[in-house]
């Protein structure tokens, strides 16, 4: 997290800096945003949040989350189908819970492979 916003944020404003950043994300990240991500009122001041609502989660519950944060993000939810896997276990090697065409994309070009 802490990556992100010293290393990735500016690499990305660098090469792309007329672009609107965005950071996509699943509803389960904006539950750990006040306690895994120092500096988040950096990373919200120069980008958007689009948040994948995961079925179970509240559209209201998870306004109240980032209401919460010092700096309010502009924010979209976006609903509809998605793997009931989170970034951490893909990273882990679990891909076995996400799409075929997913799942192949990956592998075809070596994503999250161990260092």
């Amino acid at each position: 997290q802490q990556f992100t916003i010293d290393k990735t944020l500016p690499e990305l404003q660098s090469h792309f800096h007329q672009a609107q950043l965005v950071l996509l994300c699943g509803s389960d990240v904006v539950r750990t945003l006040s306690t895994r991500w120092p500096g988040v009122e950096i990373l919200f001041t120069q980008t958007e949040l689009v948040v994948g609502v995961r079925e179970g989660e509240s559209r209201i519950d998870l306004k109240a989350l980032l209401e919460a944060l010092p700096v309010q993000p502009r924010v979209t939810f976006v609903e509809g189908p998605h793997a009931q896997v989170s970034a951490t276990e893909v990273r882990a090697g679990n891909l076995f819970a996400t799409d075929p065409l997913v799942r192949e994309y990956i592998q075809t070009n070596r994503l999250y492979q161990p260092a």
